[in-house]
């Protein structure tokens, strides 16, 4: 893997101020892409942004660009619509990392058939608000939009966000998986269950102020209650509390309901889950954004650890509102909190994000014959037919680029990861899968 002919590569420091979209006109507030586009996870899009649109978080300016050329990365929520490449189509925005999946897989299919081309988010992101309800209301001309050629990577906060993996020989495994970090799911509690937690004992620190920790039981019981009033036992004390998890497509969904067993190792959510989010009685909201709607009375919601850590410390724009970060409790982390420090010096648990369960890698997807020129898909593509040069030393872990987790240099991608929440990855082992096409819809 990440065979290159020549590497025509650079990291240029540039002086640029810390990463913010230019705002452009209302209908297409960020920028094409002069060489590649980068779609998906909520997670990943704000060190991903700050990474390319350059940051000086650091103390050095850094600035990830391709051969001269500027990358584009395009947020999760936002208009209804992105235009990723000059003179591209627009298309409805891929909101989290199974929806930038999908979004990569249709855009570089080349067959027979058109459908697999074409891409339609869940989600209709009108007036500045995200539609949870699916995209019913998505304008047409927004549906079935063919996308080949307009996404290159795919940011993931899952390593399995479409249950596609393959063992990497086969004919279908075309995208691969590149390790971009370390992340960890802690909880965020609107500040009364919060204190209804730590009063009932469960307090991860004992101290002031509380760390509130909920055990995977809990959730599970909470996330799938058949109750009109639902709540948490702890102990011989019931907390009345109301469960929201992130909206369909996110990877943050797709792992948190595994980790608490509301969901098979495939992806595929109980039904109990699904009557409980159909009643009303499990919310749904944007993940990693506390100031949902559904984040009132008393409430809790996964949350990445890097997200608050980054926007307690200033790095992210701050959707935390009032909410207090807690954790899930196992035998590694014992309730206690997923973050060290105070902010705005705030640094990830090496602890709560070594485990086991609740930590976990985030990933770049990017296609694979395009970065590895030995690749020939089972003979349907000739070896070195699609292979990019500059994509691959984009996604090479070796530079210091997009996948660099070096942290003792100002200048180094890896430091800027850090200050956003992010260790290195447990692994650096690439992993292949085959795409998934959305097809008409």
């Amino acid at each position: 893997m990440f065979n290159p002919k020549k590497i025509v590569a650079s990291v240029a420091a540039l002086g640029c101020a810390f990463a913010a979209f230019s705002t452009g006109a209302a209908v297409q507030a960020e920028p094409v892409s002069n060489s590649y586009s980068i779609v998906g996870s909520d997670t990943l899009e704000d060190v991903v942004n700050a990474i390319v649109n350059g940051t000086a978080i650091t103390g050095a300016t850094v600035r990830v660009t391709q051969n001269g050329a500027t990358l584009g990365s395009f947020d999760a929520t936002g208009t209804p619509y992105v235009i990723t490449k000059p003179g591209g189509v627009r298309f409805s925005r891929p909101n989290g990392s199974g929806e930038g999946f999908n979004a990569l897989s249709s855009s570089m299919y080349e067959g027979a058939t058109a459908a697999n081309n074409f891409f339609t988010s869940a989600t209709y992101q009108g007036v500045g608000a995200v539609n949870a309800t699916g995209n019913s209301s998505m304008p047409a001309g927004l549906k079935n939009v063919n996308v080949f050629g307009q996404v290159d990577i795919a940011r993931s906060s899952s390593g399995d966000p479409k249950t596609t993996s393959r063992t990497g020989t086969e004919a279908d495994a075309t995208i691969v998986r590149v390790p971009f970090a370390r992340d960890a799911i802690a909880l965020a509690f609107t500040p009364s269950l919060a204190t209804a937690v730590c009063n009932a004992g469960q307090d991860g620190d004992a101290g002031t102020p509380c760390v509130p920790y909920l055990t995977e039981a809990q959730l599970l019981s909470l996330y799938e209650t058949t109750s009109a009033t639902p709540s948490i036992t702890i102990g011989v004390t019931q907390v009345t509390a109301k469960g929201i998890v992130p909206q369909s497509g996110s990877g943050t969904r797709k792992d948190f309901l595994i980790k608490i067993g509301s969901s098979s190792a495939s992806g595929t959510e109980s039904a109990a889950l699904t009557a409980a989010v159909t009643a009303g009685r499990v919310a749904v909201g944007q993940e990693h954004d506390a100031t949902n709607a559904a984040m009132t009375g008393d409430a809790v919601m996964p949350m990445s650890a890097s997200r608050w850590i980054a926007m307690q410390n200033g790095a992210s724009f701050d959707k935390s509102g009032t909410a207090v970060i807690g954790s899930v409790y196992t035998a590694t982390t014992l309730g206690a909190s997923p973050v060290s420090g105070t902010a705005p010096a705030l640094s990830p648990s090496t602890t709560y994000y070594a485990d086991g369960t609740w930590g976990r890698n985030v990933y770049l997807f990017v296609e694979r014959a395009r970065i590895d020129n030995t690749f020939t898909a089972g003979g349907a593509i000739v070896a070195g037919a699609k292979y990019d040069e500059n994509l691959a030393a984009l996604l090479a872990p070796a530079n210091n680029k997009l996948s660099n987790s070096e942290t003792t240099g100002a200048s180094k991608v890896g430091k800027v990861k850090l200050l956003f929440g992010f260790l290195a990855p447990s692994s650096t082992s690439l992993a292949y899968y085959a795409p998934a096409y959305t097809g008409s819809k």
